[in-house]
């Protein structure tokens, strides 16, 4: 029996890319964010609607939560002429 493991985190953290490196996420990817905070959500990237990986964002990412902040820290939510970028379905979005 033969049993390999290896881990890498070198990328989870960095931070130190320069702008030529930061490329846009994915809705999908927004939407992850968005369900995983509670009151507040930080924008970190610019997001940018993918017609392929994001198909079932078209309507808009899902905002649920009562007053939910999110601050976009001077980045982009990028739609593309293809979507709509948030639906809100709590109260008070900020």
């Amino acid at each position: 029996m033969l049993s390999i493991t290896a881990i890498s985190a070198a990328d989870l953290n960095d931070t130190d890319n320069t702008e030529g490196d930061l490329k846009d996420e994915s809705f999908l990817y927004f939407q992850t964010e968005i369900d995983v905070h509670d009151s507040t959500f930080d924008l970190g990237c610019n997001y940018k609607f993918d017609n392929e990986s994001d198909l079932m964002y078209v309507g808009g990412v899902n905002v649920t939560r009562d007053n939910f902040t999110i601050n976009g820290n001077n980045h982009v939510i990028d739609c593309d002429n293809q979507a709509r970028a948030l639906t809100i379905l709590g109260k008070t979005l900020k």
